[in-house]
Protein backbone atom coordinates (compact mmCIF):
# COMPACT_ATOMS: atom_id res chain seq x y z
CA UNK A 1 0.00 0.00 0.00
CA UNK A 2 1.45 3.45 -1.28
CA UNK A 3 2.18 6.26 1.43
CA UNK A 4 0.60 9.51 0.80
CA UNK A 5 1.72 12.52 1.86
CA UNK A 6 -0.81 15.11 2.90
CA UNK A 7 -1.75 17.94 0.49
CA UNK A 8 0.28 21.26 1.41
CA UNK A 9 -0.92 23.42 4.51
CA UNK A 10 -3.42 26.41 3.06
CA UNK A 11 -2.19 29.81 3.98
CA UNK A 12 -2.72 30.28 7.53
CA UNK A 13 -3.15 26.37 8.52
CA UNK A 14 -0.69 24.74 10.83
CA UNK A 15 1.47 21.94 9.18
CA UNK A 16 1.93 18.76 10.63
CA UNK A 17 0.47 15.88 10.65
CA UNK A 18 -3.23 15.32 9.28
CA UNK A 19 -5.81 12.51 9.68
CA UNK A 20 -6.33 9.77 6.99
CA UNK A 21 -9.55 11.13 6.84
CA UNK A 22 -11.57 14.34 6.99
CA UNK A 23 -15.06 14.62 6.93
CA UNK A 24 -17.58 17.75 6.81
CA UNK A 25 -21.20 17.58 6.81
CA UNK A 26 -24.17 20.43 6.07
CA UNK A 27 -27.91 20.37 6.09
CA UNK A 28 -29.20 22.86 4.40
CA UNK A 29 -33.11 21.62 5.72
CA UNK A 30 -33.78 21.35 9.13
CA UNK A 31 -35.12 18.33 10.04
CA UNK A 32 -36.84 16.95 12.78
CA UNK A 33 -34.74 13.87 14.63
CA UNK A 34 -35.19 12.06 17.95
CA UNK A 35 -33.78 9.13 19.29
CA UNK A 36 -34.77 6.90 22.26
CA UNK A 37 -34.76 3.47 23.99
CA UNK A 38 -37.58 1.78 25.29
CA UNK A 39 -36.45 -1.36 27.71
CA UNK A 40 -39.00 -4.22 27.68
CA UNK A 41 -39.29 -6.63 30.77
CA UNK A 42 -40.98 -9.53 31.65
CA UNK A 43 -43.34 -7.81 34.66
CA UNK A 44 -42.88 -10.82 36.81
CA UNK A 45 -38.98 -10.21 37.13
CA UNK A 46 -39.45 -6.63 38.00
CA UNK A 47 -42.02 -7.03 40.61
CA UNK A 48 -39.53 -9.66 42.10
CA UNK A 49 -40.96 -12.66 41.56
CA UNK A 50 -38.47 -13.73 39.46
CA UNK A 51 -39.22 -17.59 39.03
CA UNK A 52 -40.84 -18.94 35.58
CA UNK A 53 -41.67 -15.56 34.13
CA UNK A 54 -38.23 -13.58 34.45
CA UNK A 55 -36.89 -17.12 32.55
CA UNK A 56 -39.64 -17.85 30.20
CA UNK A 57 -38.87 -14.33 29.23
CA UNK A 58 -35.22 -14.58 28.28
CA UNK A 59 -35.48 -18.10 26.97
CA UNK A 60 -38.01 -16.96 24.56
CA UNK A 61 -35.64 -13.78 23.57
CA UNK A 62 -32.61 -16.26 23.08
CA UNK A 63 -34.53 -19.13 21.27
CA UNK A 64 -36.38 -16.72 18.95
CA UNK A 65 -34.60 -14.04 18.21
CA UNK A 66 -36.04 -13.79 14.15
CA UNK A 67 -39.55 -13.63 16.20
CA UNK A 68 -38.89 -11.44 18.86
CA UNK A 69 -37.15 -8.94 16.11
CA UNK A 70 -40.41 -9.41 13.68
CA UNK A 71 -42.64 -8.61 17.04
CA UNK A 72 -41.03 -5.67 18.26
CA UNK A 73 -40.94 -3.86 14.96
CA UNK A 74 -44.94 -4.82 14.10
CA UNK A 75 -45.75 -3.01 17.17
CA UNK A 76 -43.70 -0.01 17.24
CA UNK A 77 -42.62 0.61 13.88
CA UNK A 78 -44.73 3.35 11.70
CA UNK A 79 -44.73 6.10 9.62
CA UNK A 80 -41.76 8.66 10.85
CA UNK A 81 -40.71 5.70 13.85
CA UNK A 82 -38.49 3.30 13.20
CA UNK A 83 -36.23 0.46 15.26
CA UNK A 84 -33.02 1.28 15.03
CA UNK A 85 -31.23 -1.78 16.98
CA UNK A 86 -32.87 -4.02 19.36
CA UNK A 87 -29.61 -4.71 21.85
CA UNK A 88 -28.81 -8.79 22.31
CA UNK A 89 -29.55 -10.89 25.28
CA UNK A 90 -32.11 -7.98 26.74
CA UNK A 91 -35.25 -6.28 25.06
CA UNK A 92 -33.81 -2.36 24.77
CA UNK A 93 -34.72 -0.79 21.59
CA UNK A 94 -33.56 2.05 20.01
CA UNK A 95 -36.22 4.17 18.39
CA UNK A 96 -35.64 6.88 15.61
CA UNK A 97 -38.69 9.66 15.61
CA UNK A 98 -38.09 11.09 11.99
CA UNK A 99 -40.82 13.99 12.48
CA UNK A 100 -42.52 15.79 15.24
CA UNK A 101 -45.94 14.18 14.77
CA UNK A 102 -44.53 10.63 14.69
CA UNK A 103 -42.86 11.52 18.21
CA UNK A 104 -45.99 13.02 19.90
CA UNK A 105 -48.18 10.25 18.74
CA UNK A 106 -45.63 7.78 20.10
CA UNK A 107 -45.39 9.41 23.59
CA UNK A 108 -49.26 9.64 23.72
CA UNK A 109 -49.13 5.92 22.84
CA UNK A 110 -46.84 5.33 25.36
CA UNK A 111 -48.54 7.47 28.09
CA UNK A 112 -51.62 5.33 27.33
CA UNK A 113 -50.30 1.97 27.63
CA UNK A 114 -51.01 1.69 23.76
CA UNK A 115 -47.50 0.63 23.15
CA UNK A 116 -47.40 -1.49 26.15
CA UNK A 117 -50.72 -3.64 24.65
CA UNK A 118 -49.14 -3.60 21.30
CA UNK A 119 -46.12 -5.36 22.26
CA UNK A 120 -48.16 -7.87 24.70
CA UNK A 121 -49.94 -8.55 21.24
CA UNK A 122 -47.42 -9.11 19.05
CA UNK A 123 -45.40 -11.35 21.40
CA UNK A 124 -48.50 -13.14 22.41
CA UNK A 125 -49.23 -13.72 17.95
CA UNK A 126 -45.34 -15.22 18.06
CA UNK A 127 -45.85 -17.93 20.84
CA UNK A 128 -45.28 -15.77 24.18
CA UNK A 129 -48.16 -14.98 26.89
CA UNK A 130 -46.44 -12.98 29.37
CA UNK A 131 -46.99 -9.50 30.61
CA UNK A 132 -44.52 -6.85 30.42
CA UNK A 133 -43.51 -3.41 31.95
CA UNK A 134 -42.23 -1.46 28.89
CA UNK A 135 -39.78 2.13 30.16
CA UNK A 136 -38.38 4.55 28.21
CA UNK A 137 -34.55 4.89 29.50
CA UNK A 138 -34.29 8.29 28.92
CA UNK A 139 -37.55 9.62 29.80
CA UNK A 140 -35.65 12.80 31.23
CA UNK A 141 -34.65 13.68 27.31
CA UNK A 142 -37.91 12.91 25.67
CA UNK A 143 -39.74 15.13 28.38
CA UNK A 144 -37.38 18.00 27.41
CA UNK A 145 -38.08 17.41 23.52
CA UNK A 146 -42.22 17.41 24.30
CA UNK A 147 -41.40 20.79 26.54
CA UNK A 148 -39.55 22.56 23.46
CA UNK A 149 -41.89 21.45 21.18
CA UNK A 150 -45.19 22.28 23.32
Amino acid sequence: MASREAPPARQGEETGPRPAIDLTASASIPTFSFSFSLKIADRALVLGVAGIGGVALATFLYRNPELVTGAVRGALEGPGLQVGNIVPGTIIVELQCNNEESFLSFVEDFETNKVKQRLEEEFFNVGFKGEFEVTITNIKEVHEKLDQIR
